[in-house]
């Protein structure tokens, strides 16, 4: 006998010890469970109504009630189980969402550093370009229009978000 309490109370020390992740439970949920334990003891119960019925004896309708009582457990565990796998899809999918977010981010960003890239050796070019310019006048001409693009390009990025303004590095 100590055997066999010592494995029943190790198996429930054991599925005690698993952590346990509780589902959301609502009022539908509180619902449904409340229905299916109504239920599971009605049907458990519907043997005394029947009076005069010796076809199982009245020990047989106790066996009968208990074991329709312990398989209303099973039912419940697997309810419960339901609302954990649905709750870690919905986890799941929040977590794919975000990833995908983060990933066209990403490429966003890869694009822009591209696009930098490129403006920066064009600007090298053409400060190449000026510097072999003989003539003072010209070489003015260009070093203002060179200026004006400049001042163009950072009013189109002036967005007022410091995050935004944080160096790009090439990765």
């Amino acid at each position: 006998m100590a055997v066999g309490y010592g494995e029943i109370y190790g198996g429930f020390f054991w599925l005690r010890s698993r952590p346990i992740r509780q589902p959301a439970v609502g009022i539908r949920v509180l619902a449904a469970a409340v229905l299916m334990a109504v239920v599971v003891f009605a049907v458990s119960n519907v043997g005394f109504l029947v009076t005069g019925s010796t076809a199982t004896g009245t020990h047989g309708l106790y066996y009968i009630r208990t074991l329709v009582d312990f398989a209303g457990l099973p039912l419940l565990a697997i309810y419960h189980r339901q609302l954990q796998d649905n709750e870690l899809r919905q986890e799941l999918s929040a977590m794919d969402n975000t990833l995908h977010r983060q990933y066209e981010q990403y490429k966003a960003s890869r694009e822009n550093i591209r696009l930098l890239n490129r403006r920066y050796h064009d600007l090298k070019v053409q400060i190449a370009a000026i510097r072999a310019e003989q003539d003072p006048g010209r070489q003015a001409q260009y070093l203002d229009e060179l200026e004006s693009g400049l001042a163009r390009f950072e009013a189109e990025n002036k967005t007022g978000n410091p995050v935004l303004l944080m160096p790009l590095q090439q990765g």
